[in-house]
Order: C-alpha cells, then sequence, then structure tokens
C-alpha cells in the first residue's frame, strides 16, 4: 500500500455533518444582523437594494451580498431588482406581527455570546459564575414570543377536549410568567376566572404583555394577578385546575413539596395539568432536550443536575396521590394530565 495513499484517497465519509454546523453557526449572526439593521420591517412591501442601502445606511453591494444570503435561506425572495419578505420572515420577524419571535431570537444570541462562547469553561468549572443574563422584561417578552409559535394554540386545541375546563370556575396558572395561556382559557371558556401566580416584578410585566389581550377579550373580571413564589409561599385553594408550564427545571430537591402544594390546592377530583420538556430513559434523542440539559448543567445548576425523564416526573405525582389520566405530545414538550384522587 502507497504510504501517501491518503493524497489519492477520498475518505470514506465526507464531513458534511459537522460543515453544516459551522454554516449554521455563521447563519446566526446573518440573521442577528439583519434583524439590527431592520431589513423585515422595511421588507413587508418590495423594494430596491438602492432604496433598502438608503434606509439602513450600509453601502449597496454589501447590503445585497447580505440580502443575497438571506434569499438563500427562504427569508427574502429577489424578483428583478427588488427584495421582499417571505411568508415566514413576514409571520416571525416582522416587529408588529402577532408571531414575532424578535425578542426570542435576541436571547438565543445573548444566550450564545455570555453562555455558549463560554462552554469549554463551563465544562470545567460548572456552574459557570458571573454569567451575563437577560432582564427578566426580556427574558418574560421572550417566553410569550415562544409560547405563540405553536405551543400555546395547540396546548389550547387540546385542552378543549378535556371536560374539566367546561366545568371549572377557578384556575391557577402556576408561575405564569406572560400569562398568554391563563389569558387564552379564560377566552375559551366563559365560566372561567384564571389567576396568573409569579414573582412580582414578573406579575407587572404580566400585565403589561396581557393587558391588550384582557381588553381586546374584555376579560378584567376574570383574569387575575398573584405576586408570590410558589416554592416557598401559599398558593391558594379551591382549585378546580392548576396548569404549570415550563417552570420545574432547576427544581428537583423542591419538587415534592411543590406538587404536595399544588395537591393541596386543588378542589377534591381537581385536575393537574403540567408541561415539560422530559429527557428520554436512554438519555439520548431530542437535540433539543440533550442541549437543554447541557446548558442547565453547564451555566446554572451545575454538572450533576439532570432533566426528569417523564417516567421520573410521573413517579413523583403518583407518589403525592396523583392518578394519571393522560399524556400527549405538544412539540417538543410532553402534557401531563393528573387527577387528584377523589377519596381525598
Amino acid at each position: 500500500m502507497n504510504e501517501f495513499s491518503e493524497l489519492e484517497e477520498v475518505p470514506e465519509f465526507l464531513p458534511d455533518e459537522i460543515n453544516k454546523v459551522t454554516l449554521y453557526a455563521r447563519l446566526v449572526h446573518v440573521l442577528e444582523t439583519a434583524l439590527k439593521l431592520n431589513i423585515f420591517d422595511f421588507l413587508k412591501k418590495p423594494a430596491s437594494i438602492e432604496e433598502l442601502a438608503k434606509h439602513t445606511g450600509v453601502e449597496v453591494e454589501l447590503l445585497e451580498k447580505l440580502c443575497n444570503v438571506l434569499v438563500a435561506i427562504g427569508l427574502l425572495k429577489k424578483r428583478s431588482s427588488s427584495y421582499e419578505n417571505t411568508i415566514i420572515a413576514n409571520t416571525y420577524l416582522v416587529s408588529d406581527s402577532p408571531y414575532t419571535i424578535k425578542h426570542l431570537l435576541s436571547l438565543y444570541v445573548q444566550n450564545l455570546r455570555s453562555e455558549w462562547s463560554r462552554l469549554s469553561e463551563a465544562i470545567l468549572n460548572a456552574p459557570l459564575k458571573n454569567v451575563d443574563k437577560s432582564s427578566p422584561e426580556e427574558f418574560t417578552l421572550a417566553m410569550a414570543e415562544s409560547a405563540m409559535c405553536g405551543e400555546l394554540q395547540k396546548t389550547l386545541n387540546i385542552l378543549k377536549r378535556v371536560e374539566d375546563f367546561k366545568k371549572a370556575s377557578k384556575l391557577l396558572d402556576l408561575g405564569g410568567g406572560h400569562g398568554l395561556y391563563a389569558i387564552a382559557f379564560a377566552r375559551a371558556f366563559p365560566n372561567l376566572h384564571a389567576y396568573i401566580l409569579d414573582f412580582p416584578h414578573v406579575i407587572e410585566i404580566a400585565k403589561k404583555i396581557t393587558s391588550k389581550y384582557i381588553e381586546r377579550y374584555k376579560l378584567q373580571e376574570r383574569v387575575h394577578f398573584i405576586a408570590a413564589d410558589f416554592t416557598k409561599d401559599d398558593i391558594g385553594s379551591n382549585y378546580g385546575i392548576i396548569f404549570a408550564s415550563h417552570v420545574f427545571y432547576g427544581k428537583t430537591e423542591l419538587l415534592p413539596d411543590i406538587l404536595r402544594k399544588i395537591y393541596m390546592a386543588l378542589n377534591s377530583n381537581g385536575l393537574f395539568i403540567s408541561k415539560h420538556t422530559y429527557i428520554s430513559e436512554t438519555r439520548d434523542g431530542s437535540l433539543r432536550a440533550l442541549l437543554f440539559e447541557l446548558q442547565l448543567s453547564a451555566f446554572h445548576y451545575g454538572g450533576k443536575y439532570r432533566l426528569f425523564t417523564l417516567r421520573e416526573f410521573i413517579s413523583q405525582l403518583t407518589r403525592i396521590g396523583f392518578i394519571i389520566e393522560h399524556v400527549e405530545d405538544v412539540l417538543e414538550s410532553k402534557l401531563v394530565m393528573a387527577r387528584k384522587s377523589i377519596r381525598s
């Protein structure tokens, strides 16, 4: 065998998947730049590259190269000498769209800079301290946008079939953050009073986010706010339904007490609904879940932190006394419905 055969023989596998990773990393910065230049807000209607250059203050030749990349990834379309948003850009990247994710993308980029760019350091010293964090308002707005990208609507469509929602008069949105789930539930079920419980500073943000919906749907008398820390404070009582979405991460040791508190706050035969991301039993599978677990471990809770598997979470519920009635996928999350035992 020729000792220099590697110069002639093509490797059995090309590094396509590795190259894709580096390609996507560059595209994040392309998208961030386009958002900073307000390209998508301007291109809701077709415009020439010269008009766009005047709007952005960028030289025509360089701006055209940026726009051509945006065309290649499906965010802009080019017709003759003009550029225009595609439907997906108009839906998610324009500021006044009800489905905009501009705050969410800003949070992702901030996390890339403040956390993921320091991953090797975090792996050696987890959890990494002195990490720049987003403001509570930026984070809450980002979570509201994330919910509006299908998870809230799909959750609502599932729960519209649940008889408890048609009968219940009092629902608690535990750690409700932006409050949009409570708003959606109150709008869908005319007899329901929805209570949003979260930290005082988050409640003030939630009031701003939900105000337009409360006014539009005339929900002033049926949407209520409770400023509290559900890990420490009383959460109220006599709820027909308690709903919790993405609020139990990082609370492994506290979870049994939290679930017990939920159990006691429900009416007899009340329903607890949890929606969270779980890791698979073999701790592989969903790349999103794996990255989420790595991020929480490296930058927040330490290397020993583990996302719950679905089986582990259900075991916690049944130990408290809940009866599991239904589990359903909602995008990358699992919706778990658990009944407070009627005998209690």
